[in-house]
């Protein structure tokens, strides 16, 4: 078993919410680079500059498929707001909001 699955909980394992939020994060940034690969921001890097309005409502244990997907809401000045969801077995288990930028 994975060493992070260990720390939370002595004896109940569950997937640590940070890694969660992590895997937002990195589909929202997969999406953004992908839709931006033709265009002048092709030789750039994806920045996070916040998350927002995480809520977890179920927990993660070892085993569990997490599907992510990740919707463009809108761009702020140069800051990319994408909207979150985690889902195990067709349930929601995390919402987030995440921004990101273009380095």
């Amino acid at each position: 078993m994975i060493f992070f699955f260990f720390g939370h909980f002595p004896k109940k394992y569950i997937f640590p919410g940070v890694l969660i939020v992590e895997s937002i994060a990195q589909s929202s940034g997969f999406l953004l680079m992908y839709s931006k690969k033709n265009t002048a921001f092709s030789n750039k890097i994806c920045g996070l500059t916040g998350i927002y309005k995480t809520s977890f409502i179920n927990p993660v244990y070892p085993g569990d498929q997490m599907i992510v997907e990740s919707y463009f809401k809108k761009e702020l000045s140069g800051i990319y707001v994408f909207s979150g969801i985690v889902m195990v077995k067709k349930k929601i288990v995390c919402r987030s909001t995440i921004s990101l930028a273009l380095l």
